[in-house]
């Protein structure tokens, strides 16, 4: 699912799911177990105080942000939606909805040729997560010593990540 709103000044607010509760992700085939309900609800609250958007995982790497989120939201109750292609979709209680106001050219391209079609969030221990922030507060994410072990976390399964929270969502 995504909704896609062009505004007048040719930027786009995106809306996607980030995490489903009890879906299966990329990772299941890996070992990962799906999130339930609370475990979603806790990343999006976290998420909530780092608020970064990037451009494929990249924000540790290369710092592109493509754009600001907008609203996130928590699923009260099953919900269907008419997207894009006036398929219906349908997600449970429980699901991250994340709109975001994307003001990268290439990102608004891409989003616009239906290239983005959920987020794929971007989850670390809270303590690198954390020294992330203050670096970049402080105008040092280029020498932030934790970038080494984010880097790192990249190929790790949500379930062995320990204290996690999101930092960025793709």
């Amino acid at each position: 699912m995504n909704f896609i709103k062009t505004l007048d000044d040719g930027t786009v607010l995106l809306t996607a799911p980030v995490l489903i509760p009890y879906a299966r992700d990329c990772d299941y085939e890996n070992g990962e177990t799906p999130l339930t309900e609370s475990q979603v609800l806790a990343f999006k609250e976290s998420y909530d105080k780092y608020g970064f958007v990037d451009h494929e995982h990249g924000l540790t790497k290369d710092g592109r942000k493509i754009g600001e989120p907008s609203q996130s939201t928590i699923l009260d109750h099953d919900t269907t939606f008419t997207i894009y292609d006036g398929t219906e979709q349908t997600y449970p209680s429980g699901t991250w909805l994340l709109t975001t106001h994307i003001t990268d050219d290439e990102a608004i391209s891409e989003a616009m040729k239906g290239y983005y079609t959920g987020y794929s969030p971007s989850i670390l221990p809270r303590e690198s997560a954390d020294k992330y922030l203050a670096a970049l507060k402080a105008g040092k994410e280029d020498d932030c010593a934790c970038k080494n072990q984010i880097s790192s976390m990249g190929n790790s399964l949500i379930k062995d990540v320990p204290d996690p929270v999101v930092l960025s969502v793709s």
